[in-house]
């Protein structure tokens, strides 16, 4: 049967339609089963917010920048493999979401929308990204979780507004240092990447209150980690680390702190002194010698609502005192 005799389609008409008699600003197009869209959408010429996810598209029409007025579109769960480059001509999107397709780059002209504020490309193919430039400046969330990613260009410095950044689950085995010049950083997540090391700079990020390392390959971290004076929340899970910094204890705004599966011989003391921290989780460093009745309930169970996270002080003050001076060096 040919799309245009689907019920998809004629509903997909039929608000069109509703939407053009009406002058609305708004029109759902979610979960029709679209392959392609109809024409008559261009006649819309004061939609601001466009629905397409959960659909079949698999290429997006150059006809869509007559939609001068968007300010969001969303391309979720869709099957689209490119962008067009006329994108570049929906000067006014400041949402626009292409998670869950299976892109596999992105054209130079995305860097001209300078009025998008989030970018969301979660669960794609990318393995790199566009130059960034400063006239993307107003992009304060970038969801890049879920890709193919081995490197960031230097040119993600150009996202001064930067506020909250995902690169968890791609490949990345280095971060480059002008990454550091993000100062408006609130998230950072580079869960499930290959990292060996984290670089010297991170500690610029000053306004960083979310830190995610978790299931990375790290051994060691810089001291000048104690310089993130917001910090709230550090993931650690699932590294090798032998050690902690003693500078770690300077994170006076620290809340969470995961250390679950390392393979730390000690930790500092002078974690106990961390006036905020409630959250410690230190499952699977056997080294460390400390029961499992002392440990408490693990992230998962916590997680899972099966039990209540083990007060920070009841546990460090079973940390076998051997090695500790040492690992506060």
């Amino acid at each position: 049967m040919a799309e245009k005799d689907t019920e998809g389609w004629q509903e997909a008409l039929r608000r069109i339609d509703e939407a053009k008699r009406s002058d609305a600003g708004e029109l759902d197009l979610a979960g029709l089963g679209l392959a392609t869209l109809p024409d008559s959408i261009t006649r819309l010429a004061n939609l601001q917010t466009l629905n397409l996810s959960d659909n079949e598209l698999t290429t997006l029409p150059d006809s869509i920048v007559q939609l001068a007025n968007l300010k969001s579109l969303n391309l979720c769960a869709n099957q689209l493999t490119t962008l067009p480059g006329s994108i570049a001509q929906l000067a006014n999107l400041q949402y626009l979401d292409l998670s869950h397709n299976q892109i596999t780059t992105l054209p130079d002209s995305i860097t001209q929308l300078i009025n998008l504020q989030t970018l969301s490309l979660v669960h794609n193919q990318l393995t790199t990204l566009p130059e960034f430039n400063a006239r993307l400046a107003n992009v304060q969330f970038l969801w890049l979780s879920a890709n193919q990613l081995t490197t960031l260009p230097d040119s993600i410095a150009q996202l001064t507004n930067l506020q909250r950044l995902d690169l968890s689950v791609n490949q990345l085995t280095t971060l480059p240092d002008p990454i550091a010049q993000l100062a408006n950083l609130q998230y950072l997540s580079l869960n499930a990447n290959q990292l060996t090391t984290f670089p010297d700079s991170i500690g610029q990020l000053t306004n960083l209150q979310l830190l995610d390392l978790s299931a990375n390959q790290l051994t060691s971290l810089p001291d000048s980690i104690d310089q993130l004076a917001n910090l709230q929340s550090l993931d650690l899970y699932g590294n090798q680390l032998t050690i902690l910094p003693s500078s770690i204890a300077r994170l006076v705004n620290l809340r969470y702190l995961d250390l679950t599966n390392n393979r730390l011989t000690a930790v500092p003391s002078s974690l106990a002194e961390l006036p905020k921290l409630s959250t410690l989780f230190l499952h699977g460093n056997p080294d460390l010698g400390i029961p499992d009745e002392i440990l408490g309930p693990t992230w998962s169970d916590v997680y899972e609502e099966r039990g209540t996270a083990r007060p920070p002080g009841e546990i460090l003050a079973h940390v076998c005192k051997t090695g500790d001076d040492q690992a506060s060096e």
